[in-house]
């Protein structure tokens, strides 16, 4: 019986070693690199309004985002409009 085992234990043991070593290695500085979008406005106000449903266990609502043009974009448009 602990003969079996012994075997048992072995043949998992090299099993689990040769799974290990054909692992693939991921290099993270070669992935590319990940921005920010640029965007021409700035959100000034966020403004979430929700309705919960207990009964039904559902909810509904709205969002209104007040924006405003993007302060460097506003130089620009003005330096563009002067020259």
């Amino acid at each position: 019986m602990k003969k079996y085992q012994f075997s048992i234990l072995i043949s998992l043991l090299f099993f689990l070693g040769s799974q290990i070593s054909n692992s693939q290695t991921v290099n993270i500085y070669d992935r590319p690199k990940q921005t920010e979008h640029s965007h021409n406005y700035d959100a000034i106000h966020y403004r979430i309004k929700l309705e919960f449903d207990e009964k039904s266990k559902s909810f509904k609502g709205e969002n209104r985002i007040t924006l405003t043009p993007h302060l460097l974009l506003l130089i620009a448009q003005k330096n563009w409009l002067y020259s």
